[in-house]
């Protein structure tokens, strides 16, 4: 919260996916995808944070639910964060 920023980590290597999360919605008129990650290495250690960027290496198993309501986010000063405006 002090730098008003995510932190960023990049793996390298195979990962096996265990949950995505996230929604879409509209920042500054463009769609966006807001996303959670946990994934795990091969001695089964599970790591966790918001999704920037990946590569899936052989499948991946997704499930979207589709809505007719358009979900906004709009700058919040206190945080510094695009909220969802509901």
């Amino acid at each position: 919260m002090k730098t008003k920023e995510y932190l960023h980590r990049k793996f390298d290597g195979e990962y096996e996916l265990i949950n995505l999360t996230g929604n879409f919605s509209i920042v500054d008129g463009k769609r966006f995808f807001h996303a959670h990650i946990v994934i795990s290495d091969r001695e089964f250690r599970a790591f966790a944070g918001h999704l920037f960027s990946g590569v899936i290496a052989v499948t991946g198993e997704f499930f979207v639910t589709a809505s007719s309501v358009e979900i906004a986010r709009e700058p919040d000063n206190e945080t510094g964060l695009n909220l969802l405006e509901l």
